[in-house]
């Protein structure tokens, strides 16, 4: 039998299938025409149908040999799995097609790969910063194309690099000095005198600047006589107030003049009328006046002339003084006056010396060495300071021309700009002349350096020998006696300055104080502080208690309970890490001058039937016309009465129309006035930690120590107590007077509970000068723009009439201050010490121990407030600064008041 497949559509017999099907794999059945199947080797006759293996033969051709190390998947393949492999181009093509992109999302067409249904989905992408990876901005993109094909990176170049991208094509060949700094490299340098000063010569003959005489009150005197009817103004009153004696006639410090004035006397109420009385001398020749002058508190002013007559005698002058044009009148009177003295100094009548003023300040360096050549441009003096064109000053030489030099011609640093003045032979007299002119700096295109002044002698054709062996420029047009060059005094600023040195390399707040120590104990400029009540005016109609203010009653629409701020001088040093902050009750070359001005000794109030603003006392106050914060009138005699409270809910432009309608120079809390209050403490307190312990003892040196304590910061749950109203009555601490402390406030609960005690406390004299409530300031404005290459920029003026909230003109652009909030580490500071934050990362106990807070979430103007609040804790401060607001409206941002004489002339309208 044979057993038949089919294979390629043929029946082949079964022995004959094998790989190649042509090799019989068995023997061959019987050939009977029987099926036959073999069974241990024994053919037998079976029934098999014949069965078609072409699917099988296929299959094996097909089939894919195992590969080593390979095995077969478990999972299936099915018919959706193909559907999608069919479907995926398609979605892919679709989707390249179909994207879109709006601001910073992409959104894209998805297709289901097994229904073949399309779905949107939008998919959300940042933008691009330089710190995170994102959708590219369309700015960015611009920025982009702006760049040309081929640039470079930028790169720092080096002068003394060779080669490379930092190597610098084509420098200039530079001289010596440029690279050396050093003055001896210098070409064509002036020949500057050795300075002839040594600290005996200053101890013992040249006066010191605390022996210099006021002349403030013989300038005031003067001013009323000269006029042409005599008058005095309310500020020159105020001064006079300070600086003639009360109750006694005292001798007062003239100047050299040219009304023959020799002597001032004068004192304040001598004969219990409240008036100031002056008795002047003038002497010219044997003839002598004396004048008597009355100035009453109303203003008035009355005089009286007297004819006098002066005859010399053997050791001195017999005066013949009578108040008639008759001097053979019998009441005539003589007194004898001796003097003695060895002409440096003068006899007192306590039988002391005492040294001479010298009262101009000599402009040149060097001025008391002696030159003496032939040249013709014959010496150089370097100027202390430029000198402004049209100056008046006054020259005085002591010298002699040679015999063959006719003059000593002055000029501005070189001839290109003409002669200043001109001193002939017969200009000395006794190796002396004076000249008074006025200061030349151009004429026409010709403009001189200013640096220095120059004298020649002439004729240029003169071979003799001129000498010069001092020589003085001053301002003004009164030579006075030679005196060195401030700047010529080696250690000028250690005699009469004091101050506190920083090291920013050191998280300390802590200062080391510098400068004279005894200035350190006197404090005199800190000791100057006092209260003061002024009228609309500016007049003071009384200075106030040292200890104890009390219950201060004022007519608050009209006066007002300020603190005076005593005029001053500061300079700020800036080195390496270290900064430096100097004051000086005198003026020093290259310090800054701070007028007098007032502060406000309270928060601000405000009369809310005139909208004015006040410093008023307002404990205990039933007025609602004095009710403070937000104006909420249902809390009075309640736990929450603002009455007697400072003002807030104010923008800013609103407190500075309500201080303008006290009259010209009141302004609002300014910028400028609460940077000094600042300075003032610190340096007293050798400390940026305003928050330091309030400690009322000085220490073992005798130097002040502590801080002012924590202030009014410890409120908790203020938005639910009184919606962030204000907590502290005006007047509070009165009891510390002119001096500075700390004392508790109890804030009470509905039930007459203590909800919170809050530390109010004051600096000689001003009442919570941190905390309790921010207070806005004028004059200041923050410039901010957004962005990763925004900048937010200081922007100040002192200026009332260029105070804005919407311009930026009439202010200094100060320099970029921090985008971020945090304590603050770093000031920006400058030569005017601002106290705006260029770094943060400080704490509540290191660097300035403040915190600052600003936004830049919008490019707009932003102001500047200061102190923080009443639940700021360790935050605030007096360096506490906030530059978050536009707009500055919210129950807890007050002000204060300020008055500033300088600007009293100023007219600043309001509406």
């Amino acid at each position: 039998m044979v057993i038949k497949v089919k294979y390629n559509g043929e029946w082949v017999k079964i022995p004959y299938l094998s790989s190649d099907h042509g090799r019989e794999l068995v023997e061959e059945a019987p050939k009977d025409g029987k099926q036959y199947a073999r069974q241990n080797g024994v053919w037998s006759v079976v029934n098999i149908p014949e069965v078609d293996f072409t699917e099988v033969y296929n299959a094996i051709d097909t089939k894919v040999d195992k590969v080593e190390g390979k095995s077969l998947s478990t999972n299936d393949y099915v018919t959706a799995d193909k559907t999608k492999v069919t479907n995926i181009n398609e979605v892919i093509e679709a989707a390249a097609k179909n994207i879109t992109a709006t601001g910073i999302s992409i959104t894209l067409d998805k297709r289901n790969l097994v229904t073949n249904v399309v779905e949107n989905i939008e998919l959300n992408l940042p933008a691009s910063t330089t710190a995170l990876a994102g959708l590219m901005l369309p700015s960015d993109k611009t920025k982009l194309n702006g760049i040309a094909a081929g640039a470079e990176v930028n790169v720092n170049a080096d002068w003394n690099a060779t080669e490379g991208d930092a190597l610098i094509l084509n420098k200039p060949i530079l001289a010596t000095v440029a690279t050396s700094g050093s003055y001896n490299d210098l070409t064509g340098k002036p020949t500057i005198p050795t300075v002839d000063v040594n600290k005996k010569y200053v101890d013992d003959k040249l006066a010191t600047k605390a022996d210099l005489a006021d002349c403030t009150v013989f300038d005031i005197f003067m001013k009323v006589a000269n006029g042409d009817t005599p008058s005095i103004s309310q500020e020159d009153y105020n001064t006079l107030l300070e600086k003639v004696p009360n109750g006694f006639v005292n001798t007062l410090p003239i100047r050299d003049n040219g009304e023959y004035i020799s002597s001032l006397f004068g004192g304040y109420n001598t004969n219990g009328d409240n008036s100031i009385w002056f008795y002047a001398q003038q002497t010219m020749g044997v003839n002598h006046c004396s004048i008597q002058m009355w100035i009453r508190q109303n203003l008035d002013v009355e005089t009286q002339v007297n004819n006098d007559y002066l005859i010399p005698v053997t050791d001195g002058i017999s005066i013949q003084a009578s108040v008639t044009d008759n001097s053979t009148d019998p009441n005539v009177k003589e007194v004898i006056i001796h003097t003695t003295g060895d002409g440096s100094k003068a006899l007192m009548n306590d039988g002391k010396y005492r040294k001479l003023p010298v009262y101009g300040r000599n402009l040149l360096l060097g001025s008391g060495k002696e030159v003496s050549n032939a040249e013709y441009e014959m010496a150089n003096y370097w100027l202390t300071e430029q000198i402004s064109k049209g100056t008046q000053v006054t020259l005085t030489i002591f010298g002699e021309l040679g015999d063959d030099k006719e003059m000593f011609t002055i000029y501005n640093s070189t001839g290109a700009v003409g002669s200043m003045a001109q001193f002939s032979k017969t200009d000395f007299v006794n190796g002396k002349a004076s000249k008074t002119f006025k200061w030349i700096t151009n004429i026409g295109d010709a403009v001189a350096d200013n640096t220095h002044m120059v004298v020649f002698s002439s004729p240029k054709t003169g071979t003799s020998t001129s000498t010069i062996h001092k020589i003085k420029l001053e301002y003004g047009d009164i030579s006075t006696e030679w005196s060195p060059a401030w700047e010529d005094i080696p250690d000028l600023e250690e005699r009469y300055a004091y101050g506190v040195e920083w090291d920013t390399a050191s998280s300390s707040p802590d200062g080391v104080r510098v400068g004279n120590m005894q200035l350190h104990r006197e404090l005199p400029i800190q000791s100057k502080i006092r209260g003061v009540i002024l009228d609309n005016k500016g007049g003071i109609k009384s200075y106030l208690n040292n200890s104890n203010w009390s219950n201060i009653n004022t007519e608050y629409l009209t006066e007002s309970v300020m603190t005076e701020i005593p005029e001053h001088w500061y300079k700020l040093y800036q080195y390496g890490t270290k900064f430096r902050m100097m004051l000086s009750a005198i003026p020093l070359p290259g310090y800054s001058h701070i007028n007098q001005f007032y502060i406000s000794s309270f928060e601000s109030g405000i009369d809310r039937s005139s909208s004015t603003l006040i410093s008023s006392y307002g404990v205990g106050s039933t007025n609602v016309n004095k009710r403070g914060g937000d104006n909420t009138a249902e809390w009075d005699s309640t736990y929450r009465s603002l009455l007697g409270c400072p003002v807030t809910n104010l923008t800013r432009d609103q407190f500075r129309q309500a201080a303008r309608k006290r009259g010209s120079g009141w302004e609002m809390y300014t910028y400028g006035a609460h940077k000094t209050l600042f300075w003032l403490f610190a340096v007293e307190y050798a400390t940026l930690n305003s928050q330091k312990p309030f400690n009322a003892q000085k220490d073992a040196n005798g130097f002040s120590q502590g801080g002012l304590g924590n202030g009014p910061t410890q409120m908790t749950d203020w938005t639910n107590f009184n919606n962030n109203n204000p907590l502290i009555q005006c007047g509070y601490t009165n009891e510390f007077g002119n001096g500075s402390g700390e004392k508790a406030y109890v804030v009470k609960n509905a039930s007459d509970g203590t909800h919170a005690t809050l530390m109010a406390n004051r600096y000689r004299g001003i009442e919570n000068p941190f905390g309790h409530i921010w207070k806005h300031t004028d004059g200041a404005n923050i410039q901010v723009t957004t962005g990763d290459s925004g900048l937010s920029i200081l922007w100040t003026t002192s200026d009332p009439s260029n105070f804005s909230d919407t311009s930026y003109t009439g202010y200094d652009k100060k320099g970029n201050v921090c985008r971020i909030n945090g304590h603050v580490k770093k000031m920006l500071l400058g030569e005017d010490g601002d106290i705006i934050a260029t770094e943060v990362g400080g704490s509540t106990s290191t660097y300035w121990c403040d915190n600052y807070y600003t936004s830049t979430s919008v490019s707009r103007m932003q102001l500047v407030v200061v102190g923080g609040r009443s639940d700021d804790g360790l935050n605030a401060g007096l360096v506490d600064v906030g530059t978050t607001n536009s707009s500055g409206i919210a129950n807890n941002i007050g002000s204060r008041l300020c008055f500033f004489p300088k600007y009293k002339s100023t007219e600043i309208t309001t509406e």
